[in-house]
């Protein structure tokens, strides 16, 4: 049985914030899962468990060559690009100093974490920070729809709450409350898809969201985004080295 060809999608993998099992697209906030060391009969078989619904990111040559499971040899060119990456880092020690990285965290974009402002002292049962939106949905002829009664949880800080008849919610964290660690959010509800968003840490102040959740009976298109070649992830790092160290 052939697999349906995913479409694509012109999101840059690299933009995009890290996740355990690929990276969450700024543009619809899905996680796109990292394909790019599997076969195409393991991601075969990983599709179909998952009624085809993934988005992923794939190498060229697995779309160009799609339901095609013979295996692909790959022809390394870029041992030269790969040598002048290695000099400019050892050359560039003052601002490998000032801004220590590691070979995971050079490829992260910037955080929340970045954003997180000095914990307040004086109030202790203040509210650190603070996700609410409207759960939706979309009826028929494509006419968004509020979804009453979700279930709203917080995963790694145990928080859960409803939304209301209207499809609105509310989850506050108090400080005392609060980790600065990965989170994600799940938004449940009966005859629905479950939606995960996945914070790198949780933003402090007040951050809007409104999931749109989809029937599970609904025919889910997904999407692909290229592999990022050795020669865009060496630009793109440089890019960002430059870039943090003109903050």
């Amino acid at each position: 049985m052939t697999l349906k060809k995913p479409k694509y999608c012109g999101q840059n993998w690299l933009d995009m914030i890290p996740t355990e099992n690929g990276r969450i697209c700024g543009g619809c906030q899905k996680e796109i899962f990292d394909f790019s060391k599997k076969s195409f009969a393991e991601i075969k078989e990983i599709q179909e468990a998952n009624n085809n619904a993934l988005c992923a990111m794939y190498p060229k040559d697995v779309i160009a060559n799609w339901n095609s499971t013979k295996p692909i040899q790959k022809f390394n060119s870029l041992n030269a690009i790969l040598a002048v990456s290695t000099l400019i880092a050892t050359s560039g020690q003052a601002i490998s100093q000032e801004i220590p990285k590691t070979e995971e965290n050079t490829e992260q974009v910037a955080t929340d974490v970045e954003m997180i402002l000095p914990l307040p002292t004086n109030t202790i049962d203040s509210i650190y920070a603070t996700i609410e939106g409207q759960v939706t949905t979309l009826g028929e002829g494509g006419k968004l729809e509020f979804l009453p009664f979700a279930k709203i949880s917080l995963k790694n800080h145990h928080i859960q709450t409803q939304a209301d008849s209207s499809g609105r919610y509310k989850i506050e964290i108090k400080i005392d409350q609060y980790q600065q660690i990965p989170e994600q959010m799940h938004v449940e509800c009966v005859d629905y898809r479950k939606f995960a968003l996945v914070f790198d840490s949780i933003p402090r102040g007040k951050t809007t969201f409104d999931p749109q959740l989809t029937r599970s009976s609904d025919d889910i298109i997904n999407y692909y985004v290229e592999e990022p070649t050795k020669w865009k992830r060496f630009q793109w790092k440089i890019r960002k080295l430059f870039s943090r160290k003109k903050q």
